[in-house]
């Protein structure tokens, strides 16, 4: 059986190696088929050439500048939010804590805003200068609790009294109330000689606010701000009091008096003729007496010092002499133009170095000026 098995085997074996081999056979595609495929290559090919050109100029066209735009805004946001930031920070900088609210919400505005338009319509002036001035009314306030000589200086500018500085503040913008300096006012008291046109004509009182100003050439330069008069002396000139006093009388019948002859003689402004020899007076007699009474104002106060005169005498009559007759030619529009006064003004102790040495020189004092810087009393009802 083992035999038989093999046997078959072997036939089976040799009948396989003479039956040859099977090649495959190249399938060969019809040419309309190959065509067809190739042109669908081809068009899949420039439709997507094509569709990546439109891609390519839409980008370029429309996508590119609304993308470069949005990147120049971002920019030009980013810059305008850190520009008034800073600005912010820079305008409360200086401030105590309580005074910052403002502040915060300010900075929180910036960084809401979506444009950078909408953050420069952000207005931080406003309240910055409302911030800076109720701080430095505050340091005012202060020191106007212990004194009234408050003082206080902005760039070259200083000002003096309590209701002005307050004034100034209300007008000041914070940019000028950071450099503010608020001080408890050291005076001194400057005497100036000067003529009437340079003393603001003579008008100036005790206790008005003047400037006193300095010409230089075609500039002029402030010596003293809201300086105060304490005293006006007038000139000695302006110290006698000459008073006249006349009196005339006609009489009738004594125009000639004795005795004599003539052949004719006149009388007055008459015709009348006299001849022969007359006894007595006759025609018109005119006389005339003159009074003149001098008050030299200086010899009365030499009097009153030496106890000659009562000084309740210099006091009920010539009291505020000086004054009264600047009031007077005030008011009847006529004054000694050519007089000259003797000055007193407080000052603070900036200015008083700079005012001594222009009043010390007889060259600068004839550039010196002032001028009524708030209204007097007597001009209230005035235009």
């Amino acid at each position: 059986m083992a035999e038989k098995k093999e046997d078959i085997i072997e036939r089976l074996e040799a009948l396989r190696k003479r039956v040859p081999e099977e090649k495959a056979i190249p399938s060969k595609e019809p040419v309309d088929v190959r065509r067809k495929r190739l042109a669908r290559l081809v068009g899949i090919l420039v439709i997507m050439v094509f569709i990546g050109s439109i891609s390519l100029l839409g980008y370029s066209f429309l996508v590119k500048p609304v993308k470069e735009k949005i990147e120049v805004e971002d920019t030009a946001l980013v810059q305008a939010k850190a520009q008034k930031i800073n600005s912010i920070n820079d305008a409360f900088a200086g401030l105590p804590a309580r005074y910052m609210s403002d502040r915060a919400q300010l900075i929180n505005q910036v960084k809401q805003a979506t444009t950078a338009s909408q953050v420069q319509e952000i207005d931080f002036s406003t309240p910055a200068s409302n911030a800076w001035r109720s701080y430095t009314l505050e340091k005012v306030n202060e020191i106007a609790r212990k004194t009234e000589k408050i003082e206080m200086e902005v760039g070259t500018d200083i000002y003096h009294e309590l209701a002005t500085i307050k004034q100034k503040i209300s007008l000041l913008s914070y940019a000028e109330l950071k450099t503010a300096v608020v001080r408890e006012l050291r005076i001194e008291y400057v005497p100036i000689r000067l003529l009437r046109e340079q003393a603001a004509m003579g008008l100036a009182e005790p206790g008005n606010i003047v400037n006193i100003y300095f010409k230089n050439g075609s500039s002029i330069a402030a010596l003293a701000k809201d300086a105060k008069v304490i005293a006006v002396l007038r000139a000695k000139a302006s110290g006698s009091i000459n008073l006249a006093e006349t009196e005339k009388k006609t009489d009738t019948g004594g125009g000639i008096e004795g005795y004599g002859t003539a052949a004719s003689l006149s009388i007055g402004a008459t015709s009348a003729a006299l001849t022969g020899s007359y006894e007595g007076s006759t025609g018109l007699k005119m006389r005339q007496s003159e009074t003149t009474y001098t008050v030299d104002i200086e010899e009365l106060q030499k009097a009153a010092a030496a106890n000659k005169l009562p000084e309740s005498y210099i006091r009920e009559v010539l009291e505020n002499y000086g004054l009264k007759l600047n009031a007077i030619e005030r008011e009847t529009n006529i004054g000694d133009l050519g007089v000259e006064y003797l000055m007193l003004f407080e000052v603070s102790n900036k200015e008083a170095p700079e005012l001594v040495l222009r009043a010390l020189s007889s060259e600068d004092r004839k550039n010196i000026f002032v001028t009524i810087s708030e209204i007097s009393p007597w001009m209230k009802g005035i235009g």
